[in-house]
């Protein structure tokens, strides 16, 4: 996943990658997503892909950088990744032995 942000000139500033997901984002990815009106976010809409963003880079971005300089558009594929991800796990990825 990658996230980038923007200066006042729409030049990229920064750009911060994760390559996997914290197992633990995947119920509060699959939560909001239940949730999220995508034609218009809510401000709690906002929030939760905020705090979900900041909690999946791990430090890499804070929360006043996302909100000053972030793309709402980056910030819901970063979500969409994370439950796209969650829909593709195997429950059972280790066969059983055969007899």
């Amino acid at each position: 996943m990658v996230i980038h942000l923007y200066g006042d000139d729409g030049e990229i500033e920064k750009t911060s990658t994760q390559t996997f997901v914290p197992w633990k984002m995947l119920k509060a990815a699959a939560k909001l997503a239940s949730t999220l009106n995508e034609e218009k976010p809510t401000e709690e809409d906002v929030d939760g892909i905020t705090n979900l963003v900041v909690s999946v880079f791990k430090g890499k971005v804070t929360k006043e950088e996302l909100e000053e300089s972030a793309d709402l558009g980056e910030m819901m594929a970063v979500m969409r990744q994370i439950v796209a991800t969650s829909k593709g796990i195997n429950p059972n990825p280790t066969p059983p032995p055969e007899k």
